[in-house]
């Protein structure tokens, strides 16, 4: 409303939203993937990483580091605070 009201030449504002479960692309697949292996370490029973549940960033990396099951696996850059 600010924007038709306060910038000339604007006369409309047309907002889209894409409808929920009708968009795929290729970071669909990555996280969709990530999220199976992140199932996965959870169920296992006697893993160290089951004993743990994923609270820190840090607990992210082997994860996803593991989620690809063929092909090069998803690189992971580790950042560290100042």
């Amino acid at each position: 409303m600010y924007g038709v009201s306060s910038i000339e030449g604007i006369e409309s504002i047309t907002v889209k939203y894409f409808v929920v479960g009708h968009s795929q692309n290729e970071n669909d697949s990555v996280h969709a993937t990530i999220l199976r292996e992140k199932e996965r370490v959870l169920r296992v029973k006697g893993n160290k990483e089951a004993d743990t549940p994923i609270a820190q960033p840090h607990h992210w990396v082997p994860i996803i580091r593991l989620a690809k099951k063929s092909g090069k696996p998803y690189g992971v850059i580790e950042m560290d605070t100042i």
